[in-house]
């Protein structure tokens, strides 16, 4: 596992390295500034960086994706775009066995966007509990977007069934990649029994760490009262 974090740290830095080049200004503020345009616009806005290596086995993509109206995409289901997330695709190893999340540039987002708090949202492709919870916001809407709207950015990584949980990495800031136990344990997070979907973290803008503690799965979030008290942080 220690090789798999040099090799994802290593290219995350090239990727960083590279959409610097591209775009002419530091990664965390060209995406809060593609961010804090594009929500109220009607068109998504994309930066990836795109790297190939000599080897063909070696390829990565890091893509984050502001989604507002019609610009949703349709390849895997998510959060509704009514609430305007941003989706953070992930990276995923040559392998397809490793996905990695860096959440760094959904705090620049918010940070760019005014928002003191980050709802991030682990959903996967195939989870039928995903898929429930996701209609229930789409069916909501009317009555919780103005919620989230207030104060939250809704942060949507798209995950995989086939990924486990020791190969699911994500980080907050530029320490270490931890695995999904490891980086729940690292926030002082109660749910370190294993990678259940759909899995929600509320996590405060300025100390990266958790308002509140949350469960995970399916039949958390069934009413708009439930989910309001959640937006509330009442236990």
């Amino acid at each position: 596992m220690q090789a798999a974090w040099r090799w994802l740290e290593a290219r995350v830095a090239r990727a960083m390295s590279a959409a610097r080049r591209a775009v002419g200004v530091g990664v965390g503020v060209g995406v809060g500034a593609s961010v804090g345009s594009g929500f109220g616009a009607s068109v998504g806005i994309t930066l990836a960086a795109r790297l190939t290596s000599a080897r063909p086995a070696m390829i990565a993509l890091t893509t984050l994706t502001a989604l507002t109206g019609a610009a949703a995409g349709t390849a895997h289901a998510g959060l509704p775009a009514v609430y305007a997330p941003l989706v953070i695709e992930g990276e995923r190893s040559a392998d397809g066995q490793t996905l990695a999340f860096d959440l760094r540039p959904a705090f620049a987002a918010a940070r760019a966007r005014g928002l003191p708090r980050l709802y991030v949202y682990l959903g996967a492709d195939t989870c039928p509990f995903c898929r429930r919870y996701e209609a229930f916001l789409a069916r909501e809407a009317t009555a919780l977007r103005p919620h989230f709207a207030h104060e939250w950015l809704m942060v949507d990584l798209r995950s995989s069934l086939s990924i486990r949980g020791d190969r699911l990495l994500l980080r907050l800031d530029d320490g270490p990649w931890r695995p999904f136990v490891e980086f729940n344990r690292a926030l002082g997070d109660e749910r370190t029994r294993g990678l259940v979907y759909p899995n929600v973290w509320l996590l405060d803008g300025a100390s990266r760490r958790p308002l509140m503690q949350m469960p995970a799965g399916t039949g958390t979030f069934e009413t708009v009262d439930e989910q309001l008290e959640i937006l509330r942080l009442e236990p």
